[in-house]
């Protein structure tokens, strides 16, 4: 029997990828317990046959990948069986090649299938390898030539990836939510790319030239091709920055009536030069000027700080390009642009609450489960005044109001969506029609998710966030952090009067350790109790944690959307931010009693600052009020308080050019605007390590 190369290099954790995890647990159980027997023929056209003691038969065609196995079962797609055989193939052949180099030992081929009790340890190819070396015309044969033409041409066009090579090769797209992994040496059958089956003839061939590209004395690096992005165009940001000191100069309240549409124009120009997402940035100022003139409640000053901030530092790094993060990042492509969608089966991953100064921003996140591609349904939903007398509605209330099509983020956040029609924002903002929809429940099978999105290995997880730079220079991507951690067991648990969060340790089947975070708020209260109960309950055990991550110098943090829990026989979602209140609830609460006060903090310092630059935003720089230097003071001991290195010297400069004020006539707002620009891109730089973002 000639050996299968293709079968002896899967792993346990390729076989995983390629069905599920679940299913190759199953089929280890049933191996290591030597329960049914297999024995293996060869048929006269290579095809490889085993026959199982249970009845069951799998089929290994030849020159044929083992998606195209045939099981007796007829169960879709890679079944347990098929995984079994594999396993049962590699241990026949290990334990053989044992034997026979054994000088003691000798073990007939019965011997080697009748096994009592084995521990499988797959025989696998581990040297490393490079599929840069994957010709072209290999590329042609397998997707068709005229494919590979258009996936040339998209390349051509720009790319940036994280590559390894090694046993099994990795290539992380950054600027699309992508990854390519190649299983077996040289086969074009064995690689799994984290998209729809009709991306994969543009993803694959983009994986093996981005390998060409790493020098070949790296194991791993970022390999970033913009060959086609045309010079940086210094006019068009010098005309985006005078809108930028316009803005900060006259103030929101002030701006001249010709601001918007000046703005739309420029719009317009980033976007016919590839610059999506400072184009991006803009239509947000915009949104936030409106709102203020309209007297809308969902005008946030707070926000307005961030944007700005962001353009900044956007426009910065792009005007002074020194390679380090690539352009494609910072900027966007034509590519970045709204797509249609035909249909779409989307599962739910729950939903987060950002909690603003007069309104809430709810957002669910979902996952479309034929491509893998994360989008994200948000609402701003305004509070009312205090004067008004009206209550303010928790979160859960708000969330279960309808928002189109009948259907309520809070729905969205744990059900199944099913879109006839819709459209996709650059943002990855999902955009569902009033009509042509329909919301069905989910069981929570979270392991038929699609990576990146569910993940395996903490470490992983954490070294692709490292490698990642700021939030604020890279895709405005809504769904960019999010989600789902299988966990194994959770380590500890407790309440950070610090933090005013929940915290708990979870760890991975490797045994890393992931951090979980949430925090309290008296408007989802019911959400907070519901989660503490669910990972105090010893009758409950937590097997998935949907969120927003970020890597911090202790380890990977999760702040959760949705965790998914299996008491007995079914498994319950809880949406820590808008579940709804039970009875049980309503009555009791087990958490701490009373929240502690919470010292000052680091945190206190940025909000100070933030609100500062709000008020300059709003107001115009040249037009707040001199003695606003006492509080700008105030701010610079505080930071030195708090142990800030650079924010207490700018906000000094700032204080003393408006004392400076005070005495002189001929007083100009050009320094201070200087000033200004280096506070609002400090406020953001630390917004962006404060929150992972």
């Amino acid at each position: 029997m000639t050996p299968r190369a293709d079968l002896l290099a899967l792993t346990q954790d390729d076989l995983s990828v390629l069905s599920n995890r679940g299913t190759v647990k199953r089929a280890l159980k049933e191996i290591e317990a030597g329960n049914p027997r297999c024995d293996w023929s060869e048929l006269s056209d290579g095809t490889l046959v085993a026959s199982w003691s249970d009845g069951i038969q799998c089929r290994f065609p030849a020159g044929k990948p083992i998606q195209e196995a045939r099981c007796s079962s007829e169960a879709q797609g890679i079944s347990r069986h098929v995984v079994r055989s594999v396993l049962h193939y590699q241990l026949r052949l290990a334990e053989a090649a044992a034997a026979n180099n054994s000088p003691t030992t000798t073990t007939s081929s019965d011997e080697v299938d009748t096994p009592t009790q084995r521990t499988v340890t797959p025989v696998a190819f581990n040297e490393s390898w490079d599929p840069g070396q994957i010709l072209d015309e290999a590329l042609q044969s397998h997707f068709g030539k005229s494919a590979v033409t258009r996936s040339r041409t998209l390349f051509d066009r720009g790319v940036v990836a994280l590559v390894e090579r090694g046993a099994k090769p990795v290539c992380r797209f950054l600027h699309e939510p992508c990854a390519v992994r190649f299983l077996v040496p040289g086969d074009l059958d064995y690689v799994h790319a984290e998209c729809s089956e009709k991306l994969r003839a543009t993803y694959i061939p983009w994986a093996v030239w981005t390998f060409r590209e790493l020098a070949a004395d790296q194991s791993s690096g970022l390999v970033s091709i913009e060959n086609r992005i045309d010079g940086t165009p210094i006019d068009l940001l010098d005309e985006v920055e005078t809108l930028t000191f316009e803005l900060m100069d006259d103030g929101i309240q002030g701006l001249a009536p010709t601001f918007v549409s000046r703005v739309q124009r420029i719009v317009d120009r980033l976007n016919d030069a590839g610059m999506v997402w400072p184009g991006e940035v803009w239509n947000d100022l915009l949104t936030q000027t409106e709102a203020y003139r309209a007297h809308d409640a969902r005008f946030d000053p707070a926000q307005t700080v961030d944007l700005v901030g962001e353009l900044l530092i956007r426009s910065d790094a792009i005007r002074h390009d020194r390679g380090a993060v690539p352009r494609l990042l910072v900027q966007g492509s034509r590519t970045d642009r709204t797509t249609e969608i035909a249909y779409g089966r989307f599962i739910g991953l729950g939903c987060s609450v950002r909690n603003r100064r007069r309104n809430v921003e709810i957002t669910a996140f979902m996952q479309e489960i034929d491509s893998g591609t994360v989008a994200a349904v948000d609402r701003t939903y305004t509070d009312p005044e205090p004067e008004s007398g009206q209550p303010v509605k928790d979160f859960g209330t708000l969330s279960r109001g309808l928002i189109g099509s009948g259907v309520s983020l809070s729905e969205l956040g744990e059900g199944q969506l099913l879109l006839k029609s819709g459209n996709l924002t650059p943002a990855h903002r999902l955009l569902i029609p009033r009509s042509r929809v329909h919301m069905n429940p989910q069981t929570f099978a979270w392991e038929k998710l699609r990576a990146p999105v569910l993940v395996d290995s903490f470490a992983d997880a954490s070294a692709r966030l490292q490698a990642l730079p700021p939030k604020s220079l890279r895709p405005r991507r809504l769904t960019e952090d999010v989600a789902v951690l299988k966990v194994a067991s959770v380590e500890g648990m407790a309440f950070d009067p610090v933090s005013q969060s929940l915290t708990a340790a979870l760890k991975d089947t490797e045994g890393d350790i992931a951090i979980l975070r949430h925090g309290y708020s008296t408007r989802a209260r019911h959400g907070f109790e519901s989660l503490w109960k669910a990972l105090n309950d010893v009758q409950s055990r937590l097997m998935y944690v949907a969120g927003q991550l970020r890597p911090t110098t202790a380890g990977l943090l999760i702040a959760p959307t949705c965790v998914v829990v299996e008491q007995g026989d079914r498994r319950v979602a809880i949406q820590p931010w808008v579940e709804r209140p039970s009875a049980e609830s309503e009555a009791q609460s087990t958490t701490t009693g009373g929240l502690p006060e919470r010292a000052f903090s680091g945190g206190d310092v940025l909000q100070r600052l933030n609100e500062l630059l709000a008020e300059a935003l709003t107001t115009g720089v040249r037009k707040m009020p001199p003695q606003v230097h006492r509080r700008w003071e105030e701010l610079s001991r505080l930071g030195e308080a708090a142990g800030f290195v650079l924010l207490p010297g700018v906000a000094k400069r700032f204080a003393s050019d408006f004392a400076r004020r005070l005495e002189a006539r001929d007083w100009s707002s050009q320094s201070a605007l200087g000033i200004t620009r280096e506070l609002l891109v400090l406020s953001r730089l630390f917004g962006d390590l404060a929150d992972g973002r």
